[in-house]
């Protein structure tokens, strides 16, 4: 990789590092300020089970997620909403395993199995509407930097469950992107928690040296939780008036 483009990605890592640490921050102390009418801002955690496109043995990952979110209000029925993917993961488990270069080691894996993690900062936007009642549909594309990306090699042996950890990010593609699309409840009359199920179609192959093309499936339920809001404010006539 060249310095431009290492330049590049430090200073997208670094932005997204310190934007979700200053919105934790900021969340905090204006919480209240930052959920209206027009703008809910808050956490989002969730839930994954990945696949990867491409493979004809594989079994679904499941992976925990965890983000900040920003909804506008564009209109009385449509959303404008940015998904700040903090903590993400894409990938799969039970894939076939190759070869390590290793006769020791390809004896041991040899009938085991194959779990791809790939670890992101990224963010998702979608366009809502609410279609009835407090019932939402959504889609829009995602956009995300690899942070990590690791295999790992895991066999039953006579001293116990093995486990090789390769490092895999010269193997893999930098940055992926896709759509996603779903559908959401939000509860407290469109004003509380909202309960969401999307689906993440990638159009990137995210293994291009290897054979077929290795895009993500990923099927995931999220629950976003705002933080702070607007106080309820009660009057009351002075019983003790004169």
């Amino acid at each position: 990789m060249s310095g431009i483009k290492k330049i590049i990605v430090l200073a997208l890592c670094f932005f997204i590092t310190v934007t979700t640490r200053s919105q934790i921050l900021i969340s905090i102390l204006f919480g209240d300020k930052l959920n209206t009418d027009k703008m809910t801002f808050g956490l989002s955690i969730g839930n994954a089970w990945n696949n990867l496109k491409g493979y004809n043995q594989s079994d679904p990952q499941s992976n925990f997620n965890l983000g900040l979110f920003l909804t506008l209000k564009l209109e009385t029925k449509l959303f404008l909403q940015f998904d700040a993917l903090a903590k993400y993961k894409l990938g799969a488990k039970g894939l076939p395993v190759y070869t390590l270069g290793d006769a020791t080691l390809d004896t041991i894996y040899q009938h085991g199995s194959l779990r791809r993690s790939l670890s992101y900062l990224g963010l998702n936007t979608s366009i809502q509407y609410r279609f009835w009642k407090y019932l939402n549909v959504d889609a829009g594309p995602q956009i995300a930097i690899r942070v990590k990306a690791k295999d790992f090699l895991e066999a039953d042996h006579e001293q116990g469950k093995q486990i090789f950890e390769k490092n895999m990010k010269d193997s893999t593609t930098r940055f992926d992107f896709g759509l996603a699309s779903g559908i959401s409840w939000q509860f407290s009359k469109g004003r509380g928690l909202k309960l969401a199920v999307r689906y993440y179609w990638s159009l990137v192959d995210l293994y291009p040296s290897e054979a077929g093309n290795n895009e993500a499936r990923s099927f995931q339920l999220n629950l976003y939780i705002p933080i702070g809001g607007k106080k309820q404010t009660t009057t009351s006539n002075d019983s003790n008036s004169k």
